[in-house]
């Protein structure tokens, strides 16, 4: 992908990518040259030194784009390499992979505290869910009881391979009975439409 053609289609030059990650990504799904969408996340990857970013960071935050076919396309990754802009392509399988996470999700796995125990005194929900999910989800939970409004939180900021295979119906259940605001928006994104 040749980034004077980026530019050009995106018109925003390239001397306001640096920092602007994120809006960067999403002018170039939106302007069609890539089939994909913007996320937002952290970046673990290498950072020069001397560079504005924290290199006592674990991680900086970052955004980039993943393509329909799996890519990850990162078109300011030049920034905190302290080179010349280009615009990193990398296939699934690539090594570089391991530098990009999602929404948090690495961070909010390694984070994830056990589950809130059953109070009486907490809001009780009951979600709409069939007969596995409801058993996955009450292994995941320790089967409480009841669910509660604490427990739903829980679930909902758990990472997206913690609620796999059932992350969307998990997400559609949270959504029906009005607690969206629960669920992290990349995470939300990430799992398209249902």
């Amino acid at each position: 992908m040749n980034i004077q053609k980026v530019e050009k289609a995106i018109n925003i030059f390239i001397n306001r990518w640096d920092g602007n990650c994120y809006g960067i990504a999403c002018e170039i799904v939106k302007s069609g040259l890539v089939k994909g969408r913007a996320v937002y996340g952290h970046y673990y990857g290498f950072v020069a030194k001397g560079e504005k970013w924290n290199t006592k960071r674990l991680f900086q935050r970052h955004g980039w784009i993943v393509s329909e076919l799996g890519q990850i396309i990162d078109p300011t990754r030049w920034s905190f390499e302290g080179n010349e802009p280009y615009i990193a392509i990398f296939e699934s399988n690539s090594e570089f992979i391991k530098d990009y996470d999602e929404g948090g999700n690495k961070l909010r796995e390694s984070m994830t505290c056990p589950p809130p125990a059953f109070s009486s005194e907490d809001r009780i929900i009951h979600l709409e869910v069939d007969e596995n999910i409801k058993e996955f989800i009450e292994g995941l939970l320790g089967d409480p009881l009841e669910i509660t409004i604490k427990m739903i939180f829980w679930l909902a900021n758990l990472s997206l391979d913690a609620l796999s295979p059932y992350g969307c119906q998990i997400y559609k259940a949270i959504c029906g009975v009005g607690l969206k605001a629960f669920i992290p928006i990349d995470n939300f994104d990430s799992l398209g439409e249902y």
